[in-house]
């Protein structure tokens, strides 16, 4: 499991939306173009970057940074609340 923090600037509105709708799918958005995503297997991986592929076409500014386990434990908010924190199990 890997947890990334995406964000991307993108200017065309119909993209913004899809590209936000998909991220959804995967994590949750903390700020209007920031989502905290958790990504299982290396397949679901490339099932994301193909579809990301298909909604962005040549847009290209999405950007995602890991986040490794000691860093998720060392991340706050600024009213000192613990951020990107996963359950350590997922039942589906």
């Amino acid at each position: 499991m890997s947890v990334y923090v995406v964000c991307y600037d993108i200017e065309d509105d119909g993209i913004r939306v899809q590209l936000s709708r998909l991220l959804g799918e995967y994590g949750e958005r903390v700020q209007r173009s920031v989502f905290e995503i958790t990504l299982r297997s290396e397949p679901e991986r490339m099932e994301l970057q193909a579809r990301l592929e298909e909604i962005l076409g040549n847009e290209r500014d999405v950007r995602f940074y890991c986040l490794c386990e000691r860093c998720r434990t060392a991340s706050y908010s600024v009213a000192g609340e613990r951020v990107a924190v996963f359950p350590s199990a997922i039942i589906v």
